[in-house]
């Protein structure tokens, strides 16, 4: 949601946020756990306008890939692979 918004997203370093990100640089991460790591990412994304303007517009565009519309074409997709493996 925040992605969809614009809002400058900065998310705990694991695989399913990793996921969510797919390498296009929508997300900051930072290591679990290390305040030192977090407040060096949001002060290095509050100190960039044009930093926060590129997450902005990553964001809107990967949060397509998560829309409800696209969790109904994956579903549907994994459906009908289901079904032929049976028939």
């Amino acid at each position: 949601e925040a992605l969809a918004c614009g809002a400058p997203v900065l998310a705990t370093d694991l695989p399913a946020f990793r996921h969510v990100d797919s390498n296009k640089g929508a997300i900051r991460f930072f290591d679990a756990g290390d305040d030192v790591s977090l407040a060096r990412q949001l002060a290095e994304t509050l100190d960039s306008p044009e930093e926060r303007h590129r997450m902005s517009a990553r964001g809107r565009e990967q949060a397509l890939a998560f829309s409800a519309s696209a969790a109904a074409e994956a579903y549907s997709e994994i459906l009908l692979r289901l079904a032929w493996r049976k028939g």
